[in-house]
């Protein structure tokens, strides 16, 4: 049997150390993320902790893949069985509006990405981006694309750091108007011809 075997409300040991360490991530900070700490608050031994992660380092990348995913399928279960590449932009838009306002997403995301683990972040990062590429029906391989993808990305995180900060003069929704109205045709010229290409 594996350290911490108990099942609580239903969640393996595994799945209540990762939801105990994203609560002490979001709402104490990461510097509050001990292994004595999320031990505790998952009501698992520290070997539990260290059977499914190996350390705290390892626990910290397991937060980081599990948010990246996460973010991947929901922009595919929104965008990506739309046809039309102008809803699928708006769509893909609208997702991420809604992540900034409304979910512990980036407050998360924020406390984590200051970690070490460069390679590995990079290519939890590199996944991300492929996948959202496919949602938005963009071939993953194709720069151009990538470049479009990655602006977009960037735009939205800046913005996400703003709001987060609760800036009084922070219009989210014009803001990501704005980006709409700016990108669009980029974007949608990249998925049109995407899509011909699949004919």
């Amino acid at each position: 049997m594996k350290p911490g075997d108990s099942t609580s409300q239903g969640q393996s040991p595994r799945d209540r150390i990762l939801a105990a360490a994203r609560r002490i991530v979001a709402e104490r900070g990461l510097a509050e993320l001990s292994v004595q700490n999320v031990a505790s608050e998952a009501r698992v031994s520290k070997s539990a902790i260290s059977y499914h992660f190996g350390s705290k380092d390892g626990l910290i990348l397991a937060l980081i893949e599990e948010l990246a995913e996460k973010e991947s399928e929901t922009a595919k279960k929104a965008v990506g069985k739309l046809d039309d590449p102008a809803e699928r932009f708006s769509a893909y838009l609208a997702l991420y509006l809604h992540l900034v306002q409304t979910s512990d997403h980036w407050r998360l995301a924020f406390a984590l990405w200051p970690t070490s683990h460069l390679d590995e972040k990079t290519r939890v990062f590199a996944r991300s981006a492929a996948s959202d590429l496919e949602a938005l029906h963009l071939p993953p391989d194709d720069p151009s694309a990538l470049v479009l993808l990655s602006v977009l990305r960037a735009a939205i995180t800046g913005l996400a750091f703003i709001y987060e900060a609760r800036a009084p003069v922070m219009h989210l929704e014009a803001c990501f108007a704005q980006i709409e109205q700016s990108m669009a045709p980029a974007f949608l010229q990249a998925m049109t011809a995407a899509d011909r290409s699949k004919e």
